[in-house]
């Protein structure tokens, strides 16, 4: 017979097999702290963080797992969070040199780099030749603008340690971004010959190759970098970009798939798949695929510029997918125009009525544009271009007939003549963009830019651009078309997209000679910054081209010109009267040169239309040589500062630099 204690014999064992059982199977802080550092180092970011939380529940004063969190929210680009983390750690870091670096890199990613310095600094006091201190210097060098003294850092990181990855690449993107390729390669190959197992080092000589068309040794060395690490998205997204750019669809909607298997809310890989899917004739898998691009990343311009430009191409006036794209930037608009954003609300309007022209409403906002820009001859023919469309709504026939008594072209009237239909003097320019320099994260994305610059100059009426097929060849090939198409200049633009940054950068050169007139540039981050951008592209371009117009009738001391409010000329402006054709553009400076003997006299600007002014001629000289047609032009002027595009071009580079693995 059992006594009582036997008959609890068995529930106790069973209790302390469970708590022996339940020991075993958790983890010490240390094991995961060593499982986050392996999936700190694997990428894995979230993974990392979730294993270091599970190491300072049980031990909150872990120092390895603190840094480790705060490392892997760096790399999430969460630098607050990432401060507090470093704040808990600070009692037990001491002046360890993780502890700094990862110190300075906070300070650096909320824009205080003099601090930063502070900390990389007093890790090289301790550590002399600490390689991730002086890359944070050279680092910081570049962002002053000193690339040579960045450079020399670089190089001096290799002297004390040859093999460094970081050092090797960087001086590679440092470089290619100066034009250097035949020293960007040499670094590049370099790093293979020591780093040939990391797949980064083969995503960048792919990067490197694909920019260079040499489509067969990209395809290898991202190929390459997929085997290494076959899950590595940034290398499967290039390998699907070198096959669309090789012509082999199919592979490159396959690979995109692998992508979306990885990480379905690639934007870039619904990109290339969409654009593959169109170039094999499969329009509504390219559109469908489009527009889980454009929800995925709405703030990514250049998608929904591939999208617009396919339902443009492809589909009829009825379709309502024109209508429903064209409402987001018909709303965009109106919050432009409710800000005074006028230019970017023109933009907004004209892009959406490219897609659905007949809307009324947004027809009748835009004109508004112009009534509040006292452009009112201009607003009366956006009424027109209306009632042409068909549209007889009583408001529209009311406001019609009341600017139309109003005396909105004054001048024009008292002429006798028809602004709208009185010949211009633009100054005519191509656009062009060279595939090659530019570093654009998308596929074919160049001249769906180059054509959205071109709309923000339509709004500029002293300007005429050319609607040519944008991508050329190279400058010879731009050159020989400007010229042949009589044009006054040729733009060559080029674009540079790293991260959230994008720029905009414009090479003027004179048509007929081929020289250099003036170099543009604007850098812009965020939200909007393709649109941001191209209006300041456009309009540092329209405040440089000389301003042209002609007589084109003169009663005694007063006369009419063909240029106006949409010009930029004012009431009180002084031009000057020149012979007709004894001027031309020069060489290599926006201005008209012409000889003291060809100035005939000067035009005082007295009244305004948005197309034609009158004022008042006097002579220079004994004779009254001023006759219809001839020239009225801007006086020579000073020319403008020019932009710093070296600066513009350094802040990209250090978006590529900082995204290297440590």
């Amino acid at each position: 017979m059992r006594s009582k204690h036997t008959l609890h014999l068995v529930p106790l064992v069973s209790v302390a097999m469970l708590l022996f059982v339940t020991t075993v199977m958790m983890a010490s802080p240390r094991e995961s702290e060593q499982a986050g550092r392996s999936a700190l180092v694997a990428g894995n970011y979230y993974e990392a963080i979730e294993f270091f939380s599970e190491a300072l529940e049980t031990n909150p004063r872990y120092l390895e797992a603190l840094l480790g969190t705060a490392e892997a929210y760096l790399e999430l680009n969460e630098p607050e969070v990432a401060e507090e983390f470093l704040t808990r750690a600070r009692p037990l870091a001491g002046d360890r040199p993780v502890y700094l670096l990862l110190l300075a890199r906070v300070e650096l990613a909320r824009g205080r780099p003099a601090a930063a310095e502070t900390h990389y600094r007093r890790v090289l006091s301790r550590e002399p030749n600490n390689v991730d201190a002086q890359l944070g210097l050279a680092e910081l060098r570049l962002a002053d603008g000193k690339a040579a003294e960045a450079r020399r850092l670089y190089e001096d990181i290799l002297r004390v340690s040859p093999q460094s990855r970081r050092g090797l690449l960087s001086l590679a993107l440092l470089y290619d971004a100066q034009g250097d390729g035949e020293a960007a390669e040499r670094y590049l190959l370099t790093a293979l010959q020591y780093h040939r197992e990391n797949p980064q080092v083969h995503l960048l000589a792919g990067e490197y190759y694909r920019a260079r068309g040499l489509l067969s040794r990209a395809e290898r060395h991202a190929g390459t970098a997929v085997a290494l690490a076959p899950n590595y998205g940034e290398a499967l997204t290039l390998l699907a970009r070198i096959f669309y750019e090789q012509g082999r669809y199919a592979e490159a909607v396959g690979t995109t798939q692998q992508v979306i298997g990885i990480e379905r809310n690639s934007p870039h890989a619904w990109y290339i798949a969409a654009l593959s899917d169109y170039k094999r004739g499969r329009l509504e898998d390219a559109i469908d695929a489009l527009e889980i691009a454009v929800e995925l990343s709405p703030d990514r311009e250049i998608i929904r510029l591939a999208l617009e430009d396919i339902l443009l191409r492809e589909l009829s006036l009825e379709d309502e997918r024109r209508t429903q794209f064209a409402t987001y930037h018909f709303r965009r608009a109106a919050e432009f125009a409710n800000r005074n954003y006028h230019h970017r609300a023109s933009v907004s309007y004209r892009n959406g009525l490219q897609l659905d022209p007949y809307n009324y409403d947004a027809r009748m906002a835009y004109a508004d544009l112009f009534r509040l820009a006292g452009s009112s001859a201009r607003y009366l023919q956006e009424l027109e271009v209306l009632r042409n469309l068909g549209h007889d709504r009583n408001e529209l026939m009311d406001r019609i007939e009341t600017f139309s008594h109003l005396g909105v072209d004054d001048v024009a009237q008292m002429w006798g003549v028809s602004q709208f239909d009185t010949p211009r003097d633009r100054i005519q320019i191509s656009l062009f963009t060279v595939t090659g320099p530019n570093h654009l994260e998308l596929p074919d994305s160049d001249n769906l830019l180059v054509g959205a610059l071109r709309r923000h100059l339509l709004r500029y009426e002293q300007l005429a651009v050319t609607a040519n097929p944008f991508v050329a060849s190279g400058f010879a090939d731009a050159f020989a078309r400007s010229r042949n198409a009589g044009d006054d200049y040729f733009a060559v633009v080029r674009y540079d997209e790293a991260d959230r940054n994008f720029g905009t950068y414009l090479t003027l050169y004179r048509a007929a000679t081929g020289t250099e007139v003036a170099r543009l540039s604007a850098l812009r981050a965020g939200n909007d910054r393709v649109l941001e951008s191209h209006r300041s592209i456009a309009l540092q371009l329209a405040e440089l081209v000389p301003l042209r117009g002609r007589i084109l009738n003169r009663r005694f001391e007063r006369a009419l010109v063909n240029i106006g409010r949409l010009d930029g000329v004012e009431e009180g402006m002084e031009l000057v009267v020149v012979r007709a054709g004894s001027f031309d553009l020069a060489p290599n400076r926006p201005e008209f040169r012409y000889t003291n003997e060809a100035v005939l006299g000067r035009f005082v600007v007295s009244g305004v239309d948005d197309l034609v002014s009158e004022g008042i001629v006097t002579r220079d000289g004994f004779f009254d040589l001023i006759n219809q047609g001839d020239a009225v032009l801007a006086a020579r002027t000073e020319l403008p500062a020019g932009t710093d595009a070296d600066a513009d071009d350094t802040q990209n580079l250090l978006q590529r630099i900082r995204a290297l693995l440590p």
